[in-house]
């Protein structure tokens, strides 16, 4: 059997949190967007970077403030939602 269907077999956890919380509790989040994907005419391409700016510096504000990834990712969407540029939200194609 396999160390980790042995864990799991025992209903421990594979990772130790507490050395991961330990370890890793000074990094730094980090928030990725993905503003789109296909042919993006030159007219949109300047829009498009400073909607993915928004949309990342609103989302990794609620990070730092100690919020949750799910506010963060929750808040990055609306924001992108919420601009024209990107074709979701109000501004669908469809």
């Amino acid at each position: 059997m396999s160390k980790i269907a042995s864990h799991l077999n025992q209903n421990k956890p594979f990772f130790n949190l507490a050395f991961y919380s330990t370890k890793y509790k000074n990094m730094e989040p980090i928030l990725l967007i993905h503003g789109g994907a296909g042919d993006i005419p030159d007219s949109r391409v300047n829009p498009k970077h400073a909607g993915i700016k928004n949309s990342v510096t609103a989302g990794f504000k609620i990070l730092k403030d100690g919020g949750t990834a799910l506010d963060a990712v929750e808040e990055a969407v609306r924001v992108m939602e919420l601009n024209e540029a990107f074709n979701c939200g109000n501004f669908l194609l469809v």
